[in-house]
């Protein structure tokens, strides 16, 4: 039988394939478990057997160091299961049951106390509250050295769900889970774009309709001019698109610009191109006679040939994509998207709809029993408790856990005399990101900051994080004033 030795390939691989070999073959120097890390980012946690006795699961940074069973922590309650973490873990999904109760205990440093709950990728909230110092609870797990209960504080969270589009399926929806992980949430992810293989027609409608929507969204962004009358079947549609454009904007108010209708014309060779009509100076576009759109499926859209779009969309739908198409688009309950990012077509007239994304409840439960700051040396380690189901798909964590955010703040001091006018767009480019990526994983081409949690790949987090260090490092601020003021404190007469 030929070996994983005899072939040739990264080293990943042949470690992957030597572990696989060495579990089938009982070697006895299988110290350590291979783990598959389908996001570049975590590693999971293996399923336990269930002993009568508290078990030894191997030692990682993410995964319990201990699992217990019935638990008890007082008279009344008691746990199914207990996870016990070494000091580092990050839990993004813990576990919970619909019959019971299981507890995660978590060993925390107390000279950087960071409560684990904010790693979750769940959203906790109201209905909830809190016992506090002047009403302190005890916990059975949470002692001194002696075996003196603690006194602490006690929080309830109920999970708020998460938004979907309501144009998902109600398959992926409605399924409830009680134990998540990244590896869950690919396969949950993997399953909704099975057939959705990428082709050369479907990057051409996509484009396409893309475009059409832009137009739609924006229009002409001259000055504004004149005012542009709309026909009875136009004139509504674009009311109901522009308030959900602006829904969207959260408050933010638009700039004013041109109102103009946009149309689509032939110039005196037959090639079409798109302008606003009636101004000269005003919005135009020849690239679309370049063929980087599906011209038909353009010119269906401008002229409402409602017979050609239907059939066009629908063998895009037949393909596995297309507004007709049920996308899976998830965000987080505390996310701020309003709409989905997909486009829909509107089964009962027809036009197409920028969809509100639809929040799903959830009554999982979650109480976490916290030592008094006074006594976290004496016990340095939080119980956090969760009980019911979540009714809803695996939510895509945005939330980034503080011992990321504290791994990029440091990244961002180290580039010095780069970091006052830093950008989000410059810093993912910076070379001393792709070198601490570049080591960070040896094994990945092409790393990038989202490999080490989802919320790296806003760059809204990213803006806040380098305005975070701006503001420590830099307090007067990184403009012509700041350096005046500098040079002024320094006694230096500024030129």
């Amino acid at each position: 039988m030929e070996t994983a030795t005899d072939f040739t390939g990264p080293p990943s691989v042949l470690q992957a394939l030597n572990h696989i070999v060495a579990h089938f073959q009982g070697h006895p120097t299988l110290s350590e478990p291979w783990t598959l890390h389908p996001l570049g980012t975590s590693s999971q946690p293996r399923s336990a057997s269930h002993p009568t006795s508290p078990e030894s699961v191997p030692d990682n940074a993410n995964q319990p160091i201990q699992v217990s069973y019935d638990v008890k922590l007082n008279r009344q309650t008691s746990l199914n299961i207990l996870y016990t973490y070494a000091a580092g873990a990050m839990v993004e999904y813990p576990e919970t049951t619909g019959d019971g109760r299981i507890g995660h205990l978590f060993r925390l440093d107390p000279d950087a106390w960071e409560r684990p709950d904010g790693a979750f990728g769940y959203s906790y909230g109201n209905p909830g509250g809190a016992l506090l110092r002047d009403n302190p609870r005890s916990c059975s797990l949470l002692k001194r050295m002696d075996g003196s209960l603690v006194p602490c504080i006690e929080i309830h969270r109920t999970c708020q769900g998460c938004k979907v589009c309501p144009f998902a399926s109600t398959d992926y929806t409605s399924a409830p889970h009680s134990k998540g992980s990244r590896y869950e949430l690919l396969k949950q992810l993997s399953s909704q774009r099975q057939g959705q293989q990428s082709s050369a027609e479907r990057t051409l409608f996509e484009q396409t309709l893309a475009y059409s929507v832009a137009l739609q969204k924006h229009g002409c962004l001259a000055p504004e001019n004149e005012l542009t009358e709309y026909g009875q079947e136009e004139g509504p549609q674009r009311e109901e698109w522009l308030m959900q454009v602006q829904k969207g904007q959260r408050g933010h108010e638009s700039k004013s610009h041109c109102a103009g209708r946009i149309i689509l014309q032939y110039d005196s060779i037959g090639s079409p191109f798109v302008h606003r009509g009636g101004m000269r100076d005003h919005f135009v576009d020849f690239s679309i006679a370049c063929g980087v759109y599906y011209l038909l499926y353009l010119v269906a859209l401008f002229q409402r040939d409602h017979d050609t779009i239907k059939s066009i969309e629908a063998l895009a739908h037949n393909s596995g994509f297309g507004p007709h198409h049920c996308h899976l688009a998830i965000s987080n309950a505390s996310s701020v998207r309003i709409n989905c990012p997909n486009e829909h077509r509107d089964t009962t007239t027809g036009l197409l709809k920028i969809a509100e994304m639809k929040t799903l409840p959830c009554n999982s439960k979650l109480r976490i029993f916290e030592p008094l700051e006074e006594y976290r040396r004496d016990c340095p380690y939080v119980l956090i408790i969760c009980n019911g189901e979540h009714e809803h798909p695996i939510p895509i964590p945005t939330k980034t856990p503080a011992s990321v955010r504290n791994e990029i703040h440091t990244l961002l001091r180290s580039l010095d005399q780069d970091l006052p006018d830093l950008t989000p767009r410059r810093f993912l480019r910076h070379p001393t990101t792709m070198a601490f990526l570049a080591n960070r994983f040896p094994g990945v081409q092409s790393p990038m900051l989202s490999d080490i949690h989802p919320s790296l790949a806003n760059r809204d987090h990213l803006r806040a994080y380098i305005q975070h260090v701006q503001g420590i490092l830099y307090p007067e601020g990184t403009g012509w004033e700041a350096e005046k003021a500098k040079q002024t404190a320094a006694g230096i007469q500024y030129i």
